[in-house]
């Protein structure tokens, strides 16, 4: 469906923060749904959360509190709804099923083989690198961010449990046995429970005998003032909360593109450039090679057809 068009001639500079109303006026929504898709279309992979403290803090439409995140959800549903946002204009981290139905032949299935077929750059390398993430709003952003390096994002979803982390454990001692060094990166809020969420899952891995370099990227203390983050309360009913100075940030509240940043400035000195070249051209015999085998498959299968078997 077709997004309609509003023109509003608005001054987005900063400006006080509007006491929270009842009922806010036609202009006043207008100005929020055009300036939502300004940040849509700078913003290439976009949580509503992300949006949420931009008109908050840079905009100063909105005000930074859990009632008007709410009624924003509320708004960009009734907007996509109605046509004047696209409705694939946020990250959406859920998947709609599990499992799967099959190819629809033989060929069918080396197409789509094909289609997303590559090397792994790592596996003769001497490192094993992944992005870890406590919030799924954040998997679409480090995904896109990650996949030029081909490297696994692993979103824990907060205090991950003994089981999963077991399992890592023991998949992270037999790349050790093979020679290779890990490194994991995070991204996570910067609250009582998110600074210790990391520490807590890099102890387990060591308790189940991982040796992993396991390093916080963000959201880190210094950075509230590096990347003018906003904060907001720290949150007293959490138990940890008596510990922990200072407001908390929330990773969703950095920039993307600052994000992309960061995840290029940790992964990319691990790149081995002769390998990455070598792995390149080794998948273009590959995909010539598939090429070849499923015109090979259409042709016997077209044969099968014309004797009526298959």
């Amino acid at each position: 469906m077709a997004s309609h068009t509003t023109t509003i001639h608005a001054d987005y500079s900063s400006r006080p923060i509007k006491h929270e109303r009842k009922r806010r006026s036609h202009l006043e929504l207008a100005e929020i749904l055009q300036v939502t898709r300004e940040v849509i279309a700078e913003e290439k992979y976009l949580s509503i959360r992300h949006l949420f403290y931009r008109l908050a803090t840079e905009y100063q439409l909105i005000e930074k509190t859990e009632r008007e995140y709410n009624k924003l959800c509320y708004r960009l549903t009734k907007w996509r709804r109605s046509g004047d946002l696209d409705h694939s204009s946020f990250a959406d981290h859920t998947r709609w099923y599990y499992g799967s139905t099959g190819y629809a032949s033989l060929s069918d299935g080396l197409r789509q083989l094909a289609g997303g077929y590559q090397r792994d750059p790592w596996a003769p390398s001497d490192v094993h690198v992944e992005l870890w993430t406590e919030k799924g709003a954040m998997i679409n952003i480090l995904t896109s961010a990650a996949s030029k390096y081909r490297v696994k994002v692993f979103p824990s979803h907060g205090f991950n449990s003994i089981t999963n982390l077991y399992t890592t454990a023991r998949t992270f001692r037999q790349l050790q046995e093979d020679g290779k060094v890990i490194y994991i990166y995070y991204f996570g809020d910067h609250d009582p429970s998110g600074v210790l969420i990391d520490k807590k899952m890099a102890e387990v891995l060591k308790d189940f005998g991982a040796t992993v370099n396991f390093e916080r990227v963000a959201v880190a203390a210094r950075q509230i003032n590096e990347f003018n983050l906003p904060t907001r309360p720290t949150k007293k009913s959490d138990p940890r909360s008596k510990t922990f100075v200072g407001d908390s940030v929330e990773i969703d509240a950095m920039r993307t593109q600052d994000i992309i940043d960061l995840v290029d400035a940790h992964v990319s000195p691990h790149i081995d450039n002769d390998i990455w070249n070598a792995i390149e051209a080794a998948e273009e015999n590959d995909r010539a090679a598939l090429g070849a085998l499923i015109k090979g498959v259409e042709s016997w299968e077209n044969s099968r057809r014309l004797e009526g078997v298959g």
